[in-house]
């Protein structure tokens, strides 16, 4: 009973694991992220934008690093 257990929480981990992966990879699959999306509308409406803070943003959302260190923080693995 108990490697029954065993088995079915390992199983569920691992299909936890690769959801999470998928929705991850589904959210990053559109063009661009979401701050160049949002100064892209912010343009189309006529405000103007300063880089230096579009880059600070860039960098407080962690969208400056690789992709499999902002899954990492999506997930909660690293602060």
């Amino acid at each position: 009973m108990i490697q029954f257990l065993l088995y079915r929480l390992t199983a569920m981990a691992g299909t936890m694991v690769v959801v999470s992966a998928l929705v991850f990879v589904i959210i990053n699959l559109p063009p661009g992220d979401y701050l160049t999306n949002m100064i892209a509308e912010l343009e189309a409406q006529g405000e103007a934008r300063n880089l230096a803070t579009a880059e600070w943003l860039r960098v407080q959302y962690a969208l400056d690093r690789p992709i499999w260190e902002q899954y990492l923080i999506w997930i909660g693995a690293i602060p």
